[in-house]
C-alpha cells in the first residue's frame, strides 16, 4: 500500500494522535505496562562495571532512558538528573524498572527500530542495580563534563510560532466529556512545512486529548462565530461540511484541506520528523484545535490550550500525510477477555479517487501512533507486501492508555507498488480488566467518549509517485501529489549483488548495484520482510543478522539474491555465515 495522505477526518476521536507523527511532535515513546504480574529479575549479563558510580557509569544510562521526563519542572513526578536525587529515588526506581512500567516504552523489543527508544538495555538495568547494592557510590566527577540542559516549557527549544485561541473556555464541573473546537487564522505569507508539534494542554487533569485540523475555506471562523462563546462544538472530526465521516473522497492533496495536522494524548512527547520532510499549511489557512474535555465533577476550569509549531529549514520539502488505520463499526462482547477487530488500507483505489488515475503509489512510512482506549490490550499495525510477506511495524501486547506515543522509524520504511496497511487491535472487556469502566462489563463500541472504544492508528506516510507518472498527471494539467525525486526504473539489466559480509553491529550488509526504486533480499529462496529498501538508488541493504538468519549454523552456504520492486531478480550470490 503505501501512503496515502488521507484526509482523515471524522471521528476520530481522540486519537488523536496524530501526530504527525512524528512530526506532530507527538511524542516518541510510550507507555509501559501499567499492571504487571511480577517482578522481573535482574537480568545476569556480561560487561556490568564491578564498582559502577553516578559519575563513570549510572550518568549517562539515566539521561540516555531517564531524564528526558525526569528532570525539575517536567512531567516526572521526581528529578534524577544529579547524583543526590539519582541516589535518593534508584531503589525506587528500580522497582519500577522490575515491574516493567518503567521507562516508559511500550513496543515490543525487535519489533521496529524508533527514534527516542527508552528501554532499557539488560546491560543497563544491571549496572543500576549493582551501583545501588554497593550504596550508591557518587564518583569522581568527569573532567569537562556538561550537565544536560533541558528546555523549559517547550521541549525542543522556542517554537517558530506559538498558537492559541486567545480566550479560554470554561468547562463546567459536571455534565458529560465535551469536544470543543476552536479555529485559529494563521498569517502566514507563504505555506509553511512543520517538522514538529508540541501541544501544551492548559489543565491536564481534563484536557483528554487535543487534534488539529487544517481548514482552507475559512467555514470554521463561520461556525464559531454562530454559536456563543469561545469556539464552537464539534465531535469526531471538525465539523466541516463533508469531514465529518471518514471517506476516500475527502482526500485534498492540494490544499490539504481537513488533513490532520498533528495532535497530544496522554504520554506524548514531541519529536521532530526527519529534514527535508514536513506537514503543508497552506498560506492564510486556519488551524482548528479540537480539544477533548473531561471535566472534573464539581470544579469548573477555564483552560486554555496552547500549541507551538516547528518548521522546516529545508527549500524544498516533501509534504508528509497522516493516514489513517481505522475500524468504527464493531461492538465489544461484554465479559470477552481478548476481542479482535482489524482494519486493512490499500491506498492505490484511494489514490484513484484523488488523482482521477487508477496508478499504483509507493511510500515511505515515517511513523505510527497505535490509539485505543481503556479496553484496549493490545495492539499491532502490518505492512503486507504484493511478494506474500508481512512487516510488522509496531506491536504493543501491554497497552496502556496513559502511555501513548508516536513511534517514528529511525529510518523510513518502504511500502512498494503493492503494499498495503492491516491494524489488529485485541480488546479486554471482561472482569479481570482493572480498567474497564464497566462493572458488570458491558457492550461497547466504537464512540468519541472515553468509555466508548477505538480501533485506530495513524500512519505518517510521504508519497512516491514515479517521475513518468508525474509528467503524464502534469501534461494533462492535474495537480502534483507531491515533489518529484523517484526516478521510473528504466534499466532492463537486474539488479547485482557486489559483495556481502556481516558487520560489528551483526548484520548482514549488501552492496548492490542498480536498485533503484527499492527491493528485498531473498536467502535461499524465501523474502526477508525486514530488508525492504527504499533508496532511489541505494548502495548498500542492511538486515539484522538475529532475524534473518537465526538458526543458521556458521559455516553454512547461503544463496542470496535481490529482487528490485519491478520483480527483476538478481543472478546467485554465495555467502558463508
Amino acid at each position: 500500500m503505501t501512503r496515502l495522505p488521507i484526509a482523515i477526518p471524522g471521528a476520530l476521536c481522540a486519537f488523536t494522535l496524530i501526530a504527525v507523527a512524528a512530526l506532530t511532535g507527538l511524542a516518541d515513546g510510550d507507555g509501559a505496562p501499567g499492571a504487571p504480574d511480577a517482578t522481573r529479575p535482574v537480568p545476569v549479563v556480561k560487561g556490568v562495571p564491578k564498582k559502577p558510580t553516578y559519575h563513570k557509569h549510572v550518568a549517562k544510562v539515566l539521561q540516555r532512558r531517564c531524564t528526558t521526563c525526569h528532570h525539575e519542572g517536567d512531567i516526572a513526578p521526581m528529578s534524577l538528573d544529579n547524583y543526590e536525587d539519582a541516589a535518593d529515588w534508584i531503589d525506587l526506581a528500580l522497582e519500577e524498572i522490575g515491574a516493567g512500567r518503567m521507562p516508559p516504552w511500550q513496543p515490543t523489543r525487535g519489533v521496529g527500530r524508533f527514534h527516542g527508544e527508552r528501554e532499557l538495555t539488560d546491560r543497563e538495568w544491571a549496572t543500576l542495580a549493582r551501583w545501588s547494592e554497593q550504596g550508591a557510590l557518587e564518583g569522581r566527577p568527569r573532567k569537562n563534563a556538561k550537565p544536560p540542559e533541558y528546555a523549559q516549557g517547550w521541549t525542543l527549544g522556542t517554537p517558530d510560532a506559538v498558537l492559541s485561541y486567545g480566550e479560554a473556555f470554561r468547562v463546567p464541573g459536571e455534565g458529560d466529556d465535551i469536544y470543543r473546537c476552536f479555529p485559529i487564522k494563521t498569517d502566514f505569507g507563504e505555506d509553511v512545512f512543520v517538522q514538529a508539534i508540541d501541544v501544551q494542554p492548559g489543565d491536564r487533569r481534563i484536557v483528554h486529548h487535543v487534534v488539529l485540523y487544517i481548514d482552507t475555506t475559512d467555514e470554521a471562523q463561520a461556525l464559531d462565530a454562530a454559536e456563543d462563546g469561545p469556539g464552537y462544538t464539534c465531535f469526531g472530526g471538525p465539523g466541516l461540511r463533508g469531514l465529518d465521516e471518514i471517506d476516500s473522497n475527502n482526500l485534498d492533496l492540494n490544499s490539504n484541506a481537513g488533513l490532520v495536522l498533528g495532535g497530544w494524548a496522554p504520554g506524548n512527547r514531541p519529536s521532530r520528523l526527519p529534514e527535508g520532510l514536513g506537514i503543508r499549511i497552506p498560506a492564510g489557512a486556519t488551524v482548528i484545535m479540537q480539544v477533548h474535555y473531561h471535566p472534573i465533577p464539581g470544579e469548573p476550569v477555564a483552560e486554555q490550550t496552547e500549541f507551538g509549531l516547528y518548521f522546516t529549514d529545508d527549500p524544498a520539502p516533501e509534504d508528509v500525510y497522516l493516514l489513517p488505520l481505522i475500524n468504527t463499526n464493531f461492538t465489544i462482547p461484554a465479559g470477552d477477555a481478548a476481542y479482535e477487530v482489524t482494519a486493512e488500507l490499500g491506498p492505490s483505489a484511494l489514490i484513484a479517487e484523488a488523482t482521477g488515475f487508477p496508478v499504483q503509489v509507493a511510500a515511505q512510512v515515517h511513523a505510527v501512533l497505535p490509539h485505543m482506549h481503556l479496553l484496549g490490550k493490545a495492539i499491532a499495525v502490518d505492512l503486507d507486501l504484493a511478494d506474500g510477506t508481512t512487516q510488522r511495524l509496531v506491536e504493543i501486547n501491554d497497552w496502556d492508555f496513559n502511555w501513548q506515543g508516536t513511534y517514528q522509524f529511525e529510518e523510513a520504511v518502504p511500502a512498494p507498488f503493492g503494499s498495503s496497511l492491516r491494524l489488529t487491535c485485541v480488546f479486554d472487556n471482561s472482569a479481570d480488566n482493572p480498567f474497564n469502566p464497566s462493572s458488570p462489563p458491558q457492550a461497547i463500541s466504537w464512540g468519541e467518549q472515553t468509555v466508548d472504544e477505538m480501533a485506530l492508528a495513524f500512519v505518517a506516510v510521504s508519497l512516491r509517485f514515479p517521475d513518468n507518472v508525474l509528467d503524464l498527471m502534469e501534461f494533462l494539467g492535474q495537480p502534483l501529489p507531491h515533489r518529484r525525486g523517484l526516478k521510473a526504473i528504466t534499466s532492463d539489466r537486474p539488479p547485482e549483488i557486489r559483495r556481502a559480509r556481516i558487520d560489528k553491529k551483526g548484520r548482514l550488509v549488501l552492496s548492490v548495484k542498480r536498485l533503484n526504486g527499492g527491493g528485498r533480499i531473498e536467502v535461499d529462496g524465501e523474502p526477508l520482510a525486514d530488508s525492504l529498501v527504499r533508496s532511489r538508488n541505494p548502495r548498500r541493504m542492511k538486515v539484522d543478522v538475529s532475524t534473518s538468519l537465526v538458526g543458521v549454523a556458521v559455516g553454512t552456504t547461503l544463496e542470496l539474491r535481490i529482487r528490485r520492486t519491478d520483480g527483476r531478480l538478481s543472478e546467485p550470490f554465495q555467502f558463508t555465515r
